[in-house]
Parts: structure tokens; C-alpha cells; sequence
């Protein structure tokens, strides 16, 4: 039988040890991004429906893994850099 607090301790400690990875990864992405704002835009909404059609496949303990790594990703924002409305942040 497993203890479910040491079980979320590793989970946490594992996305933790990710953290730099995510930052290289996240330069490199921003690095690629479309100069044109509309072009951008589309972009998003294409990469959104790609994640959105991904996560439909994932069992919930994988769903768990990635909802983690979108909130270490969205803690590597600037203060205030995401204001009002998340979707405009770049």
C-alpha cells in the first residue's frame, strides 16, 4: 500500500527537478514564435486544440502530471506579467 502524502511529496519533487528543463523549453518555444501578432494567435489556438485533443487520451493519473507542469510553467511567469487576461500574456 502506498502513502498517499510521500506519493505527493514525489510528485511534486519530481515536476520540482523539471523546473529547469521547463525554462530552456519554454525559451526555446518563445524563440520560435511567430512575429506576426495575428499568426501568433492562430498558433495558440491550434496548439490548444492539439493539447485538448492529447489530454482526452490520458488516464487520470497522467492528466495529474500535466495539470502540474502547467502550473510550474504559468509560476515561471513575471510577476503581473500574466494581468488581467491569461490568453494575452505575450
Amino acid at each position: 500500500m502506498t502513502d498517499p502524502k510521500r506519493d505527493e511529496a514525489r510528485l511534486r519533487a519530481a515536476i520540482e527537478a523539471l523546473r529547469r528543463t521547463l525554462v530552456a523549453a519554454s525559451e526555446a518555444a518563445h524563440a520560435l514564435e511567430p512575429a506576426d501578432a495575428d499568426e501568433a494567435g492562430f498558433d495558440r489556438v491550434m496548439q490548444l486544440g492539439y493539447l485538448t485533443d492529447a489530454t482526452a487520451m490520458l488516464c487520470g493519473p497522467r492528466a495529474r502530471v500535466l495539470s502540474e507542469v502547467a502550473d510550474a510553467l504559468l509560476g515561471l511567469e513575471e510577476p503581473g506579467e500574466l494581468g488581467e487576461d491569461h490568453r494575452v500574456a505575450h
